[in-house]
């Protein structure tokens, strides 16, 4: 289970869009981008969905730094389990509260939808719920992913003009 405490850890940054549009040696470092390359299609449309939640998340939450990404670090979660510091295998049994009424009157709501987990003793089976992840190794693990999908993409290049046009750099200078 990925928490919103830790996607809150991760998060798009300017940098990290830049590093990711270009592609990067190192995603943490995007000084390391080779920003003189036309972005691929495919980097490029990861990029303006980054920059949509950027602007939407600054704006609805004040989060400024960048969108976190909840969906990549949860699948990451299932395929990269490394990455993710559980506390040495800690694990919980995790409840939603299904009992209460649908009401607009918060009295009446009561716990209804609310998620409670409770601490399993050591070796015993649950929910995982990391509280942290390496960054840098989750960023190049990205990084790689866009690699393979360029690599994979039927996409067709579109030229670095329009590109700019449509404000596909915007976000990330």
């Amino acid at each position: 289970m990925i928490t919103l405490d830790l996607s809150h850890q991760v998060l798009g940054t300017k940098d990290i869009r830049r590093a990711l549009l270009y592609g990067a040696n190192s995603p943490l470092d995007s000084s390391t981008a080779d920003t003189s390359r036309t972005p691929s299609a495919l980097r490029a449309l990861f990029t303006q969905i980054m920059s949509f939640f950027a602007g939407t998340y600054a704006e609805v939450f004040s989060i400024t730094e960048g969108p976190p990404l909840h969906d990549p670090l949860a699948v990451s979660a299932a395929i990269d389990p490394d990455i993710f510091d559980d506390r040495g295998g800690e694990r919980f049994q995790v409840d939603i509260v299904t009992k209460g009424v649908h009401s607009m009157i918060q009295s009446e709501v009561g716990e209804l939808g609310r998620t409670k987990v409770t601490k399993l003793p050591e070796g015993e089976g649950g929910c995982r719920i990391p509280r942290g992840v390496d960054l840098a190794k989750f960023w190049q693990s990205i990084e790689s992913r866009m690699q393979r999908a360029d690599a994979a993409s039927p996409l067709p290049k579109i030229p670095r003009q329009e590109l700019e046009r449509e404000g596909v750099f915007a976000g990330t200078d």
